[in-house]
């Protein structure tokens, strides 16, 4: 009989007649089987006779495990979501920016911002500001010198625009007038310059520094304005102050009296009086005023203190100076930079002083008392405290 074997069976068959089939496995003997089991009693499932492979891992675990996570990232990237918009809508954040809106630094974020909000492009440190501020200073006590002034200029109080005479005529200086104020430790002064033509910025863009310097420099040259005087308020502008603020004015400053010239080439007076906020109101008598003021033997200063004294007395208007509206556009565009000019001095002083009592407030100052005990002995205690604003 010929016999062959098949491989997957280990059957044995000859001539199709007999097959034997043996298992693959051959069963273990009971004896086996017990030591087996005390062995290992999770290791693998064995009965008599039979045997079972262990079961093979699938993957319905590592599925569930995954589902798992990402149910958990889910839940954090929703918790995570709503945090950030509740957070937004209390900051008032947005996600449109909008180029032209307003940007305010409510944080101190190191740039810089005018009246309006509005990103200065040119900003400037307190050591330019202190700089500008001290050259201008020491040009105006090195003329006011020339005028037995010799005290140190503490404050620039104010600059204005003045116009004199009705109609322009060139190669006067005395179409206009500068008035630059500034303190001293003991006085007030009036800075007057006269002028031909009134200062109109350059256009291009700079700061406020390059302004000033402008500025300065235009009022400095010959070509533009000539110094005419350097004075205190005499008593009767001290009077004239007085009875106006008292009616309710806030008057820094009066001016002498101007003697200027109508469109018919007639005298008339003219009293500049600046207030603390920057303007300035000139009282302005007409040609008939004027003669009226002559007639009666009165000066200037005389007839306005009159006037506001008695109620039925008028030799002068108040004309406010400040105000744009009637003027040619070239005063009207003059006067709107000589506030800018005047904004810029009053903001770098505010600013250098307050840095300075800042700076102020590091100072350490400390003194020392030197104790003696009952035994002889000395020692020393040192008490130190800060400045406070």
């Amino acid at each position: 009989m010929n016999l062959k074997r098949d491989k997957k069976t280990k059957n044995i068959a000859g001539n199709g007649e007999e097959k034997i089939n043996n298992p693959l496995y051959t069963p273990f003997p009971s004896s086996k089987l017990n030591k087996l089991k005390k062995k290992n009693k999770t290791a693998k499932q064995v009965k008599e006779k039979s045997y079972k492979s262990p079961k093979k891992k699938t993957k319905m675990g590592f599925l569930k495990v995954t589902s798992e996570l990402l149910v958990l990232v889910a839940v954090y990237q929703i918790a995570v979501s709503l945090y950030l918009t509740n957070a937004n809508k209390e900051q008032n954040f947005t996600n449109d920016f909008d180029t032209g809106s307003v940007i305010q630094d409510p944080n101190g974020n190191g740039f810089e911002t005018d009246d309006n909000g509005q990103i200065n492009p040119f900003p400037v440190t307190d050591k330019e500001k202190k700089a500008i501020i001290n050259n201008i200073k020491n040009a105006i006590a090195r003329d006011a010198k020339n005028f037995k002034i010799n005290e140190q200029v503490e404050s620039i109080d104010g600059v204005n625009l003045v116009k004199i005479n009705q109609i322009e005529t060139s190669g006067t200086f005395l179409n206009y007038l500068y008035s630059i104020r500034f303190s001293t430790a003991s006085s007030k002064y009036d800075m007057q310059f006269w002028a031909d033509n009134v200062f109109l910025m350059s256009e291009e863009d700079k700061s406020d520094v390059d302004k000033l310097n402008e500025f300065y420099s235009f009022i400095l040259s010959p070509d533009n304005c000539a110094l005419f005087n350097i004075s205190p308020m005499n008593a009767m502008s001290a009077q004239i102050m007085n009875i106006l603020n008292k009616r309710g004015s806030d008057v820094a400053f009066v001016g002498e009296v101007i003697w200027a010239r109508a469109s018919s080439n007639d005298i008339i007076y003219k009293i500049p009086v600046y207030n603390n906020d920057g303007t300035v109101v000139v009282w302005t008598s007409t040609i008939a005023q004027t003669k009226q003021i002559d007639n009666e033997g009165l000066t200037a200063e005389e007839a306005l203190i009159k006037q506001l004294q008695e109620e039925n007395v008028e030799y002068f208007s108040p004309v406010d100076q400040s105000q744009q509206a009637g003027h040619a556009q070239k005063e009207a565009q003059a006067l709107q930079n000589v506030d800018e000019i005047y904004k810029i001095f009053i903001s770098f002083q505010s600013d250098i002083s307050n840095a300075k009592i800042i700076n102020n407030k590091t100072n350490q100052q400390a003194s020392a008392l030197t104790l003696t005990t009952g035994d002889g002995k000395n020692y020393v205690e040192i008490y130190a405290h800060f400045l406070e604003e």
